[in-house]
């Protein structure tokens, strides 16, 4: 949908972004920064989606990452599997350990920047081949960076399937957006999004295993491009006392206007002077107001408490005896509703002993099962054969993922508990007004904290 200027919400945006301009604008102190050492923001590599094309390039390219491109694109498509549950027998042979290959395209001798549409003016950010066997299979990447999607997919995709026009193979086309923008991340035709989890769990990996090589120069651009596609969230809240006006900025129902993001862009670059500002704000996520409402309910509870404030979630972590245990809050936009959503996770940790793994779970299935959700977990015949279950807040089973056979870390265990509210109950919340539904998931949480605390 388009036409976001000729409504009440733009004029609201608008607004919104001028004040938060009339703030941010104020002269500031100078300060002393520190010497810079990171080569990817030296060279402001970072903010360039080409850049990030180049770079995923190299650790997917065989030839020039010769020791660990294999090693990355398995992780990378083993969470893109996982996370979007796709069934495709190819890329179950390569989970199950067969042997692949990778390489270019037909007919194109690289894997960026591919031409593409009828006059070949336009670009694909990346696309490569894997082949297991006789299987093929094509995966074309749209990367983004706090970007906007422009209507060049169709072209896209209409480029790659007459290459192979007439040929066995089968298409996947992915969107992955690389900065902290989280506006309208939705399908786009058969163009999936993936979380930029999947790509920062997969350099994780790849960074283990450049350490036990001791591959020294592999090691610190790793670390430094995790710096860059996760960044830390700073305990300083640069926006604090603009809640409101960032909710008017935008909010779940500009989603609804394609448009929007480009409007939204253009007032930031037009009114915020400071391009750090203005990077801040074009990242800005309504999520982060609500998990630093958590936090602040939190510290009225307990008085202090260890917290984690991440990208879109926050993770808290009361005394357990478990590392790889997770309680995180955050929330969640599922098919047009909006949820609060607490979530449990036994991680399994690929280090660990099985026997702790094991454990681990077990405690936190004891857990569950003392609390408010005892009773929907044990109408689950066998709790081992699913890795994920979700409950709402009328404590019904909403939906449970199996474990399938062949699992990488067949031991991780998620419970996510959802309260489903509307773009008013999130509006009180994101702008720190009375809201009773936040009111009763904070009494809901703290009960989870004590219980884990006091299990054993």
């Amino acid at each position: 949908m388009n036409g976001f200027k000729k409504t009440d919400l733009y004029q609201k945006m608008k607004r919104a972004i001028t004040h938060i301009a009339e703030e941010m604008n104020q002269p500031i102190e100078w300060v002393e920064h520190a010497q810079e050492t990171n080569i990817f923001k030296i060279l402001r590599l970072e903010k360039y989606e080409i850049r990030h094309g180049n770079f995923l390039e190299y650790l997917m390219d065989p030839e020039r990452n010769v020791v660990l491109a294999h090693r990355f694109l398995f992780d990378f498509l083993y969470r893109i599997v996982e996370d979007l549950q796709i069934d495709d027998s190819g890329f179950n042979r390569i989970i199950d350990g067969d042997e692949f290959e990778i390489s270019k395209i037909k007919g194109e001798h690289r894997f960026t920047e591919i031409p593409a549409g009828k006059d070949k003016k336009q670009r694909i950010d990346h696309a490569l081949e894997l082949k297991v066997g006789h299987t093929r299979r094509v995966l074309v990447f749209e990367y983004k960076f706090n970007g906007v999607l422009q209507n060049d997919l169709k072209a896209y995709q209409e480029t790659i399937e007459e290459l192979y026009e007439g040929t066995k193979v089968k298409f996947h086309y992915f969107i992955l957006e690389l900065g902290s923008k989280n506006h309208n991340l939705t399908n786009k035709g058969d163009f999936k999004f993936i979380a930029k989890n999947t790509l920062v769990e997969a350099v994780r990996e790849t960074l283990d295993v450049a350490r036990q090589k001791d591959m020294l120069a592999t090691k610190l651009y790793l670390e430094q491009y995790l710096e860059i596609i996760e960044p830390k969230v700073k305990d300083e809240f640069l926006f604090s006392g603009l809640e409101k006006q960032l909710w008017h900025s935008w909010n779940p129902a500009m989603d609804d206007y394609d448009d929007a993001n480009d409007v939204f862009d253009s007032l930031v670059e037009e009114h915020i002077e400071d391009e750090n500002h203005q990077i801040a704000l074009i990242g800005f996520y309504y999520g982060e107001l609500f998990n630093r409402r958590v936090i602040s309910a939190l510290e009225d509870h307990y008085g202090q408490i260890d917290t984690k404030l991440n990208q879109g979630w926050l993770r808290i972590l009361p005394r357990c005896p478990y590392k790889d245990l997770y309680l995180w809050t955050m929330l969640l936009e599922h098919e047009g509703d909006l949820y609060l959503t607490i979530n449990f996770y036994s991680s399994q940790d690929p280090k660990a002993q099985l026997e702790k793994v094991e454990l681990q779970k077990a405690y936190t299935i004891r857990t569950l099962s003392r609390s408010l959700l005892a009773e929907p977990l044990q109408s689950i015949t066998d709790l081992n054969s699913f890795r994920e279950i979700w409950i709402d807040q009328n404590l019904d089973v909403v939906k449970k993922i199996s474990c399938k056979e062949g699992l990488k870390y067949p031991h991780n265990f998620k419970v996510c508990y959802l309260r489903k509210i509307d773009i008013n109950a999130l509006e009180n919340i994101c702008t720190f007004q009375d809201s009773e539904e936040f009111d009763l998931m904070i009494e809901e949480l703290t009960g989870f904290i004590d219980l884990i605390s006091q299990t054993n």
